[in-house]
C-alpha cells in the first residue's frame, strides 16, 4: 500500500518512483509499528544518506496522523502526539484504542443527534435567537 502510494505521487516531489515507492513502504512501516525513529533509522540504512530527508519527513507525518494505534496492542503510551489528542500515559494501547473508540462513536452519535433536530430546537439557535 505504501509502496503503490509513493511511487505513483512521487513526481509530485521531484523523486523517481523506485525511492518514492521505498520511502512509502518506509512509512507503512513507521505508522503501522508507531516506532518513527526505528523506521527513519531502517530507511537510512537501506536507502542511503541521500534520502533522509524525504524518509524523515514522511515518517513523521505518518506518525502523527496515525494517532494512537500500533500492530503491537501491548505497547504502551508515554505521551499524547499532539494537543487534540487526549489520551492518558503508561497505558496499553490496546486499552486506549477502546477507549478513544468510544469516545469517537459518542461524538458521531451526538452530531447525528444535532443534525436531526429542528430548526430552533438546538442550544445554539436558542442562544442567537435570545441575542437577536
Amino acid at each position: 500500500m505504501g509502496a503503490v502510494a509513493g511511487g505513483t505521487f512521487a513526481h509530485l516531489f521531484g523523486l523517481y518512483p523506485a525511492l518514492g515507492a521505498a520511502v512509502g513502504l518506509i512509512s507503512v512501516v513507521a505508522a503501522a509499528s508507531n516506532t518513527p525513529i526505528a523506521a527513519i533509522l531502517m530507511g537510512v540504512e537501506l536507502l542511503g544518506g541521500e534520502s533522509t530527508l524525504y524518509v524523515a519527513g514522511a515518517t513523521i507525518a505518518v506518525y502523527l496522523i496515525v494517532g494512537h494505534r500500533s500492530v503491537y496492542p501491548e505497547q504502551q503510551i508515554a505521551a499524547t502526539k499532539s494537543s487534540w489528542i487526549t489520551t492518558r500515559a503508561d497505558v496499553l494501547v490496546r486499552e486506549e484504542k477502546v477507549r478513544l473508540s468510544n469516545e469517537l462513536l459518542h461524538w458521531w452519535r451526538e452530531r447525528r443527534k444535532a443534525a436531526r433536530r429542528k430548526p430552533g430546537e438546538s442550544p445554539e439557535d436558542k442562544l442567537y435567537s435570545r441575542l437577536a
